[in-house]
């Protein structure tokens, strides 16, 4: 494992790293500060959305004993696909530490943390769900937040469609991002949803069929999307916009700007909405077309 962990033994040269025990040529257990574990460890984008409420708490009991960050482990998977180290335990406590730095001046403020790194030579989908289970065994989670190949592919599918990407945030460690965007964590909330949609999807293991479906499930975004654009658009405030007042309205100005009307918080045109018409977005068009009508 050593010899594929490149990455790691870059830092080791030049920063304070010491290897306390290697489980087996799989598993070893690391000795870092807290700044030098930021920059080698990626988020994961499968781990839930990050909870403001939980960071604040981490960051109180941080400020009263400095020793919190230390009573857990926290812990990585090396991909050794893409040779980088992806966090897949600790994501709360990290931010919260990022935060801690921001506000900071004192640069000689730098916690030891321990970290355990994890290597396997495939990283699959029975890997990532035990993965995902075992860093969250305290948490209750649910079916949508549950990792999977599909609802890897089908970010990856959003990230590079030319229309819908313009929605999507590039900031790996943001909660959330500038209106209208979806942050990377927002997304794969948003697509395990949808897959929940599609049941046949967790019926196959057929690579084609999979991807099938998934193309399917951009279209039906994609045509969402057009369709809460030329109601906005074609409707120029009139019904639509009765009642709403200038933030409101910046907001949809603000989904024209980018072509984006999938995250529109706070509003009766959210995700929560339009998710139940995913099977077959024409009826919420029809809806739509009543309100303006």
């Amino acid at each position: 494992m050593e010899e594929q962990l490149f990455v790691l033994n870059d830092f080791i040269r030049t920063r304070q790293v010491i290897e306390l025990c290697k489980f087996d040529d799989n598993i070893i257990l690391y000795k870092m500060n807290a700044r030098s574990m930021i920059q080698i460890c990626l988020d994961w984008s499968e781990n839930r959305v990050l909870d403001d409420n939980r960071i604040t708490d981490i960051i109180k009991e941080y400020r009263n004993n400095n020793k919190v960050l230390l009573s857990s482990l926290f812990r990585a998977f090396y991909d050794t696909q893409n040779n980088k180290l992806v966090l897949i335990d600790g994501h709360h406590r990290k931010s919260s530490l990022i935060e801690i730095f921001k506000t900071d001046t004192n640069r000689e403020f730098n916690p030891m943390i321990l970290l355990t790194i994890h290597k396997f030579d495939v990283i699959n989908e029975e890997v990532l769900q035990k993965l995902h289970i075992d860093s969250n065994l305290s948490k209750a989670l649910e079916e949508y937040q549950i990792p999977s190949i599909a609802r890897s592919i089908l970010i990856n599918k959003i990230k590079k469609d030319n229309i819908l990407v313009n929605g999507i945030s590039k900031t790996p460690n943001a909660r959330t991002a500038q209106y209208p965007k979806l942050s990377l964590n927002e997304l794969a909330e948003l697509s395990g949803k949808l897959l929940m949609k599609f049941p046949e999807i967790k019926r196959t293991e057929d690579i084609i069929k999979i991807n099938e479906i998934i193309n399917d499930i951009i279209n039906k975004l994609k045509q969402i999307n057009n369709f809460l654009s030329l109601i906005f658009v074609n409707d120029n405030y009139g019904k639509l916009g009765y009642g709403l007042n200038k933030k409101e309205k910046d907001r949809i100005n603000k989904c024209a700007e980018y072509n984006f009307y999938l995250n529109m918080k706070e509003s009766k045109y959210s995700i929560d909405n339009w998710i139940n018409y995913i099977i077959n977005p024409r009826d919420y068009f029809i809806e739509l077309q009543t309100i303006v009508d």
